[in-house]
């Protein structure tokens, strides 16, 4: 249980939203205005999956919106684009996302994620 809330939080923090390590990054390579469209469809899309897969993500959304913030400081240096290894890192704080989230292996076949909130269904 303690493993599941760990990667959560850390999945959270590499959410591309305003203060969060991800935003900073998607600032960084993205730029402002790039980055603010990328932080409103990632509260979108947290709140249509809580709608619609983990009532849980609703919760996590809000959390995520009044903590992380919807404004990013100015960089000091807006104008030097990144250089191919910073490039590489937000790729793969990007993967490394996607493999925190992805559902569980046979998920579908079993017809539930394994949730620690949702108790044991069988």
């Amino acid at each position: 249980m303690a493993g599941w809330i760990g990667l959560l939080v850390t999945a959270l923090n590499l959410l591309p939203r305003g203060q969060l390590d991800r935003g900073h990054i998607a600032y960084a390579l993205f730029g402002r205005r790039h980055a603010r469209i990328i932080s409103g469809v990632v509260v979108v899309l947290m709140i249509a999956l809580g709608l619609f897969v983990w009532r849980g993500l609703l919760t996590w959304a809000i959390i995520v919106a009044l903590i992380a913030g919807f404004s990013h400081q100015q960089a000091l240096d807006d104008v030097t684009p990144p250089d191919g290894k910073r490039l590489a890192v937000g790729a793969f704080a990007f993967v490394l996302l996607l493999l925190i989230l992805l559902p569980v292996p046979g998920a579908p076949r079993r017809g539930m994620v394994n949730c620690p909130y949702m108790g044991a269904r069988r």
